[in-house]
């Protein structure tokens, strides 16, 4: 399970991440289960800035950073976050509060909206159900 986030935003990450400390707690160290949160401002979001932002909310899942067009790559064609275009330079912006379900082999099986804990809900019983499959 991934979604896209910077530490800067005021609003809608903050909300997500909340909702994503439940999803962390649902599945406690469940080794099968794998949380990522990629940042989409590498520029500031560094590890340090990453570590102190996990820190603060308590966060167990990865938090990762990476070089921008690869990071923006990954958004657009492996989570399908946006059909817009672009190469991750300077003025490309991807902001989105989709949590993406991705299976064993990597294929997207759910798109929810990381801000609506009906939603979020959804995504842990999808999860439930995902991790059962052979």
């Amino acid at each position: 399970m991934g979604n896209f986030f910077f530490t800067s935003c005021p609003v809608i990450c903050p909300k997500m991440t909340r909702q994503l400390l439940r999803v962390q707690e649902a599945f406690g160290g469940d080794k099968e289960i794998q949380m990522l949160s990629f940042t989409v401002d590498p520029a500031h979001d560094q590890p340090e800035v990453l570590r102190d932002y996990a820190k603060r909310y308590g966060i167990r899942w990865q938090l990762l950073t990476g070089d921008k067009p690869a990071l923006y790559r990954l958004a657009r064609n492996a989570y399908h976050l946006t059909a817009s275009e672009g190469d991750g330079g300077p003025t490309d912006f991807i902001h989105s509060d989709q949590l993406v379900l991705l299976d064993k082999q990597g294929r997207v099986r759910g798109y929810y909206e990381g801000t609506n804990a009906n939603q979020v809900d959804e995504l842990i019983h999808d999860l439930k159900q995902l991790r059962n499959e052979p």
